[in-house]
């Protein structure tokens, strides 16, 4: 999985810990077993935090991106009651994949803005955008043969 955030990564941050990958870190935030918090290095040489959330499906949901960034809201929600975080004053990034492993090709949209009617485009400014990577594991011939069996 480092392999995938250090692509989507790629030179805003140097990492830290061995080698190439990020270093991750121990979870109290984690809401889900398959998610991650990774500590990177940025440009500037400031330490910042990526909170790596992976959802595994095998059906296309046309809903994905409302179900990202209600699960982001709800990591949000409880951070920003922290200490630490208050003390720091900002949360983290957090980079939403979806691991998807069905038959057919992912059909969905992978951006809340994307699933709004847009009645009165003045609005568009103050609406979520809730993005997410779709990695479709059957199709994605570059990615290694053990992150293909992952959701297997």
């Amino acid at each position: 999985m480092s392999e995938v955030f250090t692509h989507r990564v790629g030179d805003a941050a140097t990492t830290k810990g061995r080698g190439k990958d990020p270093d991750r870190r121990p979870g109290r935030f984690l809401q889900r077993e398959n998610d991650a918090i990774w500590k990177v290095r940025t440009k500037t040489g400031e330490d910042t935090y990526i909170y790596l959330m992976v959802e595994y499906q095998s059906r296309s949901a046309w809903d994905m991106a409302v179900r990202v960034c209600f699960y982001v809201m709800m990591f949000y929600v409880r951070l920003a009651r922290d200490p630490d975080v208050i003390k720091r004053g900002k949360l983290p990034q957090v980079l939403a994949i979806v691991l998807y492993n069905g038959k057919a090709p992912w059909k969905a949209k992978t951006s809340l803005q994307e699933l709004i009617d847009v009645t009165l485009p003045e609005l568009s400014p103050y609406g979520m955008s809730g993005s997410y990577i779709v990695i479709d594991i059957r199709r994605a011939r570059k990615l290694k043969r053990d992150l293909r069996n992952v959701a297997d």
